[in-house]
């Protein structure tokens, strides 16, 4: 049976997810006008959606994404995990396939990122070779992107999962930290 903590609703999902970009917009927007900032934004893995939808809104001079995902659909869907597969389960039996989470999530979607302020934003991709979160297919429609809008990126491969790239980079940040400095 699913879990209280997992909603089952892919409209109150998108709701809460808009609603921390929102509150995370309003914030920086507010540190704008009291003193301008050039904004360095790090984000890990989900965080890279939140750090893509508020760098298209409020100018992010640069940004590491580590392990970023394409899409809430497309990950969400393709893991395979106990915790999302009983609610994909459940999903399914409310006739919600891929292609309606797709469209319902399109706001959640780094497809319909790179839009405004982002395009200017330079980009530090810290991707995992074994990533079953983001798998090749997915990392080259991701790089393709950038390439199609012209966005400056430097993109590093790396052999470790998913989870560990991320500890190891909040670990050992000094790639990162070189990355904002320069």
């Amino acid at each position: 049976m699913i879990k209280k903590k997992i909603c089952s609703d892919p409209l109150k999902i998108k709701s809460k997810f808009l609603n921390i970009v929102n509150i995370m917009k309003s914030d920086l927007t507010k540190l704008n006008r009291i003193k301008k900032r050039k904004f360095c934004i790090y984000t890990l893995s989900l965080g890279s959606l939140f750090g893509l939808i508020i760098a298209d809104y409020i100018k992010v001079e640069k940004m590491a994404m580590v392990v970023p995902i394409y899409g809430i659909a497309e990950t969400f869907w393709n893991r395979n995990k106990k915790d999302t597969n009983n609610i994909k389960s459940f999903f399914q039996r409310k006739n919600f396939d891929l292609k309606k989470l797709r469209k319902i999530w399109s706001e959640l979607s780094l497809k319909d990122a790179f839009n405004k302020h982002s395009l200017r934003t330079k980009f530090l991709l810290r991707l995992s070779r074994d990533d079953v979160y983001l798998p090749f297919n997915i990392k080259r429609k991701l790089l393709l992107l950038l390439k199609k809008k012209n966005i400056k990126f430097i993109s590093e491969q790396r052999i470790f999962s998913h989870k560990l790239s991320g500890v190891i980079d909040a670990l050992f940040p000094s790639r990162i930290v070189k990355f904002f400095t320069a």
